[in-house]
């Protein structure tokens, strides 16, 4: 029995250490070189209306950027907002009693994705998360998650949005 602990003991170390250190180690080093960020050439236009509220139209500026963790997670390219630019809006308004914010998509979400969709859209209805479940003639059918629940929670609202995509 000690045998065995003591292999186990071994291999468990073996594993926390010698497995992982030789990636940290190629991981640590890579973030040591610089990589300046790229601004992206595509041009992400989003209008969106929502109740009562005035039409919200917002142009993302993105740039990718080398995200550096000295871990075995590793290094990669990532989207952000070009620093200094405003961040996707989040609007807040009040729906019969109810109140609502609508979140827009992040420049990583936007750019990851191969089609524009309204499940992008984060939406909370009186502090409740809302998931879009369709969206017809500028209706939005909203359900509590996890949506496939019978029972959930559901919400319409008047909610569209056009998303458009053009070289700069």
């Amino acid at each position: 029995m000690v045998q065995i602990v003591k292999k186990t003991i071994l291999l468990v170390w073996l594993g926390l250490t010698g497995c992982t250190s030789a990636v940290m180690g190629v991981n640590c080093l890579d973030a040591k070189i610089e990589r300046d960020p790229r601004p992206l050439e595509d041009q992400y236009t989003l209008t969106m209306t929502a109740g009562e509220s005035p039409t919200l139209t917002y142009i993302y500026g993105c740039e990718q950027y080398y995200s550096v963790d000295c871990s075995v997670r590793g290094n990669y390219w990532e989207y952000r907002q070009i620093e200094g630019l405003e961040n996707p809006p989040e609007i807040t308004f009040l729906n019969n009693g109810d109140e609502i914010s609508i979140r827009a998509p992040s420049c990583y979400v936007v750019h990851n994705d191969s089609r524009p969709d309204y499940k992008w859209f984060e939406i909370y209805v009186n502090g409740l998360r809302m998931f879009i479940i369709d969206i017809k003639n500028g209706r939005a059918h909203l359900k509590e998650g996890p949506t496939h629940l019978p029972g959930s929670k559901e919400y319409w609202l008047d909610f569209d949005y056009v998303f458009s995509k053009s070289p700069s």
